[in-house]
């Protein structure tokens, strides 16, 4: 299991138990439902979450200046989505707590986010690719 700087943003790390936080909160949300959530449901749980729980942050900020371009949040996350964020968030948290002493902060939560559901570098670990998670939010389809 390791850690490694996330480009372009001094000082912040992300990293396989970070990742695997999300994963497993995931996983255990999507053996629950018919169809992963989508990704606007996750961005819409995770600025609920982080509103009610700022304390999860090192920094405090906001993930409002953070998220990532072109992904609208939905208009309300569902209550499991919110819950499986709320574990994720918590688990991570205490990975960040313990190798670095401290919580994470947004950009890190965010930068791990997209790692864990595809969107970054490969697995240090081996670990199979992040594409072929069953954890991975659906996009959805444009009508």
């Amino acid at each position: 299991m390791s850690w490694w700087p996330i480009p372009d943003s001094p000082g912040d790390f992300t990293g396989d138990p970070a990742a695997d936080a999300i994963d497993g909160a995931f996983a255990r949300l999507n053996e629950r439902r018919d169809e992963p959530p989508t990704l606007g449901e996750v961005v819409a749980a995770l600025d609920a979450v982080l509103a009610d729980e700022r304390a999860v942050l090192e920094d405090g900020e906001s993930l409002r200046g953070v998220l990532v371009p072109g992904v609208d949040p939905a208009p309300t996350a569902p209550p499991d989505v919110v819950a499986a964020v709320r574990d994720a968030l918590r688990d991570l948290a205490r990975a960040y707590e313990r190798e670095f002493g401290r919580r994470p902060r947004a950009r890190e939560v965010v930068y791990t986010f997209t790692f864990a559901f595809g969107g970054g570098p490969r697995r240090r670990s081996g670990a199979r690719s992040r594409r072929e998670s069953p954890s991975r939010p659906r996009r959805r389809r444009e009508s």
